[in-house]
């Protein structure tokens, strides 16, 4: 007679009601404990019987013993309830049944966690910016916003003049302090120069007002007298070694010594602009050519903080500035003008329309740019979610025998709903357990290292994606099951195809990749954008062209000298002085001679040197080029580009005479616009003057098969023309200089081709391991199909269809919103690409190739297996 196992364990189940010491929570887990056991025996060789009596021969064979344990055991007191303790047991050696699919369903969610967490520290990291100083809620930056004939000007930048009048004028500013930017400068101790770019002239007030970390000084007193200057830690290190620097002396481009009075730490990360020499404001002297003094209301040059009183109404001292500004200064170019104050707090993520000086001197990033990476974090999670609801749907199909035992002996919907909650508890918490470990890694390990607020922000994510996922997961697997009767249950292999859940998981994974296909196409944008960057025409040649930090007036005594050395260099095609095309500029109001003041256009402008314009390839369009065949171009010509020259509205203004810089010029020509700031913003009316004061920048246009080489020729040619003078080497390219006005945009693209990456890979787990399960499900059906004669091409249709269609579906309905949201964001841009079709076509393509080629996998894997042990298995 055939050995019927589910007989002779449901006979074996009844015996253990015989023993008090067993409760039906406990039958049901020995039972599961039984089956397990009795499947891991037959997997390996055994048969049924063999299996089923060794197991009553040996580790059930004392049940009485066995009811007393349990006897004692209930008795004790225990943390869990006993049927949340059976619930978790059941659940880890449903665990260990099916590894294969919990490990694709750990690794989703572990990707899910780990993104979401990592994604919350970064912008929990750049909402905590200048928050560590003190005072930072009393702390106010002073903008101008000026309205011209030319249209709004707004700038973190005020008269030097404004701050002490403010101070002694408004009762509700506690403080103030001016500051400026000392441009690249050089500095050197002994035989030890560099140029540095974080050098500030700083009042004593702002060391007091801001709260750095002091390590030498008395930083109360440290900028008190002339000639003294600060230093961060990394600069005392490298000018000074490891000798105390307090009292020694460094010298500001060979004009001014300095003493050192103070050492603080490195500025934190979190702060909007950093510095690394701080030199007392009274040893600010305007340079040659300046045409305002330092009690100056018109020029627009220095910043200036305020600290106001904890009491002080904001808005009415920004009117009171606003009027002892216009009480100073009546320009008539200016239409209209406004202070702002703007707090510490809000200037690294609300100054996208002010200016910033000198090519980056500020950190600055957008809100906009946080709400898109958050929008990435809760994206990669849904698709995490809805990886882990199709696998465990697909799995809980397997399970049907087990909770139709469960419902016979009378588990209620609450129960079956806790231990579907239970279960996804556990692998929610083992899955949070490595992506915390992960975040250990990407962090250096140490949790002290960490922001307090960033820590925080984490692990509140952390209990809101347990509590979240355990009552979804509760609920949803519990719903599933407590609207199937028992006996269905144990009929049969429990299909659900007309069951709610089937449609759910469909427009789940349909969601998924859609999800995906949105982030595909996102990033083709983002990318594209970045490159188009790049490989945009400026308007001038920007290949093959190094810059030379070049700023002394001893080092423009030479200027000529060096000049006429890189030119006798055979890899140098040009060489010229001029600015330093990092996106800074100067400006000033510029009019017709015969225009009134009040119509002058605010303008930009480069002084340069006669072989700008050739070294850089500008192309000169009507008029003529700066020559030294005329001895008036270096002090009374200009050059105007396409733009200005629209904007002054004559049909020919060459040899018309300017107003500028309380100097008048005349126009000689006009030059083709090129961009002389980021592509962020259009090209603006530029103009172009000789200067012959010491340059910002050495341009050296080069052509060479050896860069490495052709550099260290440069520096020998320069030492050769400095052989008295210590003046470093100091060199960037152009093309890279360029591309660092995209830092930010850059960087958002390399995250999202990550997150991108995950969301795909994601995808994909979640379509493979649905895929598995629903395969191994029809199995047999796919065996006699094969005995029948079923080619690869039916085999591949009967797997690959449904999951195919899905995917389709999913592209189709969420690209035309991914397709929406990216021409909002390519609007930030004043020059961007088109957004062809053939994004969403390539879209189309790249989800269907990459869900094929899974699918394809798995229709060779079941392709390979012999149909006839497929039979023999069922």
């Amino acid at each position: 007679m055939k050995f019927d196992l589910e007989k002779e364990i449901r006979q074996w189940k009844r015996s253990l009601r015989k023993h008090q010491g067993f409760e039906d929570a406990d039958i049901e887990e020995l039972e599961d404990h039984f089956r397990s056991k009795v499947k891991d025996k037959i997997d390996g060789g055994m048969d049924a019987k063999a299996a089923f009596e060794t197991l009553l021969a040996t580790d059930f064979n004392d049940l009485p013993a066995i009811s007393s344990q349990y006897t004692v055991q209930r008795s004790k007191p225990s943390l869990l309830p006993d049927l949340l303790s059976n619930y978790m047991k059941v659940g880890f050696r449903t665990f260990v049944r099916s590894k294969n699919y919990v490990v694709i369903n750990l690794l989703g969610l572990i990707i899910g966690f780990s993104s979401i967490l990592y994604i919350a520290f970064h912008i929990s990291h750049e909402l905590g910016y200048d928050g560590f100083h003190q005072q930072a809620d009393h702390l106010y930056r002073v903008n101008t916003l000026i309205e011209r004939a030319s249209g709004q000007i707004n700038y973190p930048i005020i008269p030097p003049a404004f701050g002490p009048a403010a101070k002694a004028a408004l009762s509700d500013v506690e403080d103030m302090a001016r500051l400026r930017y000392a441009y690249n400068v050089l500095m050197r101790h002994e035989t030890r120069s560099f140029f540095e770019d974080k050098v500030f002239f700083a009042e004593s007030s702002f060391i007091q007002m801001f709260s750095f970390d002091w390590m030498l000084g008395h930083h109360k007193r440290a900028l008190d007298e002339l000639n003294t200057v600060v230093l961060t830690e990394s600069m005392a290190e490298k000018y000074f070694g490891k000798a105390n620097p307090l009292g020694k002396i460094i010298s500001y481009n060979n004009e001014i010594d300095l003493t050192v009075t103070g050492v603080i730490k490195d500025v934190p990360t979190q702060s909007h602009f950093s510095f690394d020499f701080l030199i007392s404001f009274d040893s600010f002297q305007p340079g040659p050519g300046s045409l305002e003094p330092l009690t100056s209301w018109k020029w627009l040059g220095f910043l200036t903080y305020v600290q106001l009183k904890p009491t002080a109404d904001v808005a009415v001292v920004r009117e009171e500035m606003t009027g002892l500004f216009l009480e100073n200064n009546q320009s008539p170019n200016n239409l209209s003008f406004n202070i702002e104050l703007q707090p510490l707090k809000d200037i690294y993520l609300s100054s996208t329309h002010l200016s910033n000086p000198q090519g980056g001197l500020f950190k600055v990033n957008k809100m906009s740019n946080l709400k898109n990476l958050a929008a990435i974090a809760s994206l990669i999670l849904i698709v995490s979610f809805f990886n882990y609801f199709n696998i465990t749907s697909a799995l809980m199909q397997t399970r049907t025998k087990e909770m139709g035992i469960r419902k016979v002996f009378g588990t209620d919907k609450r129960k079956i709903f806790l231990q579907m909650g239970s279960e996804t508890f556990m692998t929610v918490s083992l899955a949070l357990f490595f992506s915390w470990m992960i975040l250990f890694f990407l962090n250096g390990y140490s949790l002290l290292q960490w922001e307090k607020r960033s820590l925080l922000t984490a692990l509140f994510l952390s209990m809101v994606c347990i509590v979240t996922f355990s009552i979804i997961g509760g609920v949803t697997f519990g719903v599933t099951f407590s609207g199937q009767h028992a006996m269905n249950l144990l009929k049969s292999r429990w299909t659900i195809r007309s069951n709610k859940p089937v449609s759910f998981a469909r427009v789940f994974l349909m969601a998924q990749f859609g999800i995906s296909a949105s982030l595909i196409f996102i990033s083709l944008i983002v990318i594209n954008q970045i490159n188009f960057f790049s490989s945009k025409d400026l308007g001038y040649a920007k290949d093959g062209v190094l810059m030379v930090n070049f700023r002394s007036q001893e080092m423009n005594e030479k200027r000529q000298a060096l000049k006429n050395t890189f030119n006798g260099m055979p890899e140098v095609k040009g060489v010229s002085f001029g600015p330093s095309l990092d996106g800074s500029t100067s400006g000033g109001p510029i009019r017709l001679k015969e225009w009134p003041e009040d119509e002058a256009i605010q303008i930009a402008y480069f002084g340069i040197d006669f072989e700008f314009e050739k070294s850089l390839g500008i192309k000169t369009l009507r008029g003529r080029s700066f020559s030294k065949q005329f001895s008036k171009d270096s002090i009374e010509a200009i050059m105007i580009n396409e733009k200005l020259a629209e904007m002054i509205g004559l049909e020919n203004p060459i040899g018309k005479r300017v107003a500028f810089t309380n100097s008048e010029y005349e126009i000689i020509g006009i030059f083709k616009n090129f961009h002389f700031k980021s592509l962020h913003h259009e090209i603006g009316p530029l103009a172009l003057k000789i200067w012959l004061g010491p340059p910002r920048n050495l341009m050296i246009r080069y052509q060479t098969q050896n860069i490495g080489q052709t550099l260290r020729d440069f520096s020998i040619a320069w030492q050769e023309v400095f052989t008295e003078e210590a003046f470093p080497f100091d060199y960037r390219f152009l093309d890279e200089q360029l591309q660092a006005m995209y830092e930010k945009e850059a960087e958002f693209a390399k995250l999202l081709k990550v997150f991108t990456a995950l969301a795909i890979f994601l995808a994909l787990l979640g379509l493979f391991g649905v895929s598995s399960i629903n395969i191994q499900q029809k199995i047999k059906q796919i065996g006699i199909r094969r005995v029948l004669g079923a080619e690869f091409r039916q085999i591949a249709s009967l797997i690959c269809k449904r999951y195919l269609i899905t995917a389709i579906l999913g592209v189709l309905f969420f690209t035309p919103i991914a397709y929406l949201l990216m021409n909002k964001w390519l609007e930030n841009y004043a020059y961007r690409i088109d957004l062809h079709v053939i994004y969403p076509i390539m879209t189309l393509v790249l989800v269907a190739m990459i869900t094929l080629i899974t699918l394809g996998y798995q229709v060779f894997r079941i392709m390979t297996v012999d149909p006839a042990s497929i039979l023999r298995d069922e």
